[in-house]
C-alpha cells in the first residue's frame, strides 16, 4: 500500500505543476499499482471495476428517480442534496455482486456461490 500512496502523491503533485501528458502517466502508474494489488489479493481487477460500476449505476438510477428524472431539476440540485440521495441509495446490506467477499478472519478473499 505504500506504492500506491506514493503514486497517488505523485498524481497530485503532477495536477499541480505538470503538463497533461505527465498527468496521465501518473495516473496509469496509479492504476498499474492498483492491478498489481489485486494480484496480491486475488482480485480479477476488471471483474472489481465492473462491480463497482454496477453499484454506482444503481445508486444514479435511485437518485434519477428521486428527482422523477427530471434532467433540468437533476442539475440543480446541490451537493448536500445529492449526497444525501447517494447515501439514501446504498443498500443497508451489502448485495452480492461484488466478484469477491471477505471471510470473517478479514484476510482472505473467496468467490460468492
Amino acid at each position: 500500500m505504500d506504492k500506491l500512496h506514493e503514486e497517488t502523491q505523485e498524481l497530485v503533485e503532477a495536477r499541480t505543476h505538470k503538463s497533461h501528458a505527465d498527468i496521465c502517466e501518473e495516473f496509469g502508474d496509479m492504476m498499474f499499482v492498483m492491478v498489481n494489488i489485486s494480484r496480491h489479493l486475488d482480485i480479477d481487477p476488471e471483474d472489481a471495476l465492473r462491480a463497482a460500476n454496477r453499484k454506482f449505476t444503481r445508486r444514479f438510477r435511485y437518485i434519477e428517480t428521486k428527482f422523477n428524472n427530471d434532467q433540468e431539476a437533476l442539475k440543480k440540485a446541490t451537493i448536500q442534496e445529492l449526497e444525501k440521495l447517494w447515501i439514501e441509495a446504498k443498500p443497508k446490506k451489502r448485495l452480492n455482486d461484488w466478484p469477491c467477499q471477505l471471510k470473517d478472519n478479514h484476510n482472505e478473499y473467496i468467490q460468492p456461490n
